[in-house]
C-alpha cells in the first residue's frame, strides 16, 4: 500500500521511514523528500507517511527533513516564505527591527520588532537594545534609526 515499500524477497511490507514517503503501491523503495519539504507521519498518528509537505514559514528543510521543527530560521532572521531549503535563504532581519526568537516569519516583522527609541537597530538585530547599538553622539535615535542632530534636537545617548 501507498507509504510502505516492498522489497523483492521480503513478504510483508515495510512503512517509509520519516524523512522519506511512497505514494504508490507496490514500489520497493521509498523516496526520500525533497529539500523544501518534510515527510513525517500525519499529525499526531502513526499512518504512512505518504506524501512530503511543504515547509513553512519561519523553518528550513533540506532534503531528508523529517519534521520541520528540527530547521528554524534562527534568531536575526526570519522565514518569509514557504519551501525553503537552506538556512542562508532565511531572510535577515529588516532595519530598524529585531528578531528575538526562532522561526519568526514575516507576519512577526511590525510595530512589536521595531527597536527602542535611543539604539540603532541595524539588519540582523537580535534584541530591542543592546549596549552596542546606543545611540552615537550628536545623533538622536527613535524606532532604530540614526538621525544627526540639528541645533534644535538632542541625544539620547
Amino acid at each position: 500500500t501507498a507509504g510502505h515499500r516492498c522489497p523483492a524477497g521480503i513478504n510483508n511490507q515495510i512503512p517509509c521511514e520519516p524523512g522519506t514517503y511512497q505514494p504508490n503501491t507496490r514500489q520497493s523503495t521509498c523516496i526520500s523528500c525533497e529539500a523544501g519539504y518534510y515527510c513525517d507521519h500525519p499529525a499526531g498518528t502513526l499512518n504512512p507517511v505518504t506524501s512530503h509537505i511543504v515547509c513553512p514559514k519561519g523553518y528550513y528543510c533540506p532534503a531528508g527533513t523529517k519534521n520541520y521543527k528540527m530547521f528554524p530560521c534562527p534568531e536575526g532572521t526570519f522565514g518569509g516564505s514557504t519551501g525553503l531549503t537552506t538556512e542562508a535563504q532565511c531572510t535577515t532581519c529588516t532595519v530598524n527591527h529585531f528578531c528575538n526568537r526562532k522561526a519568526m516569519t514575516d507576519a512577526d516583522i511590525g510595530a512589536a520588532t521595531i527597536c527602542r527609541d535611543g539604539y540603532t537597530c541595524p539588519a540582523g538585530q537580535r534584541l530591542p537594545a543592546s549596549i552596542v547599538n546606543i545611540c552615537p553622539s550628536d545623533y538622536y535615535c527613535a524606532a532604530g534609526v540614526a538621525t544627526q542632530c540639528d541645533d534644535d534636537k538632542y541625544t539620547f545617548g
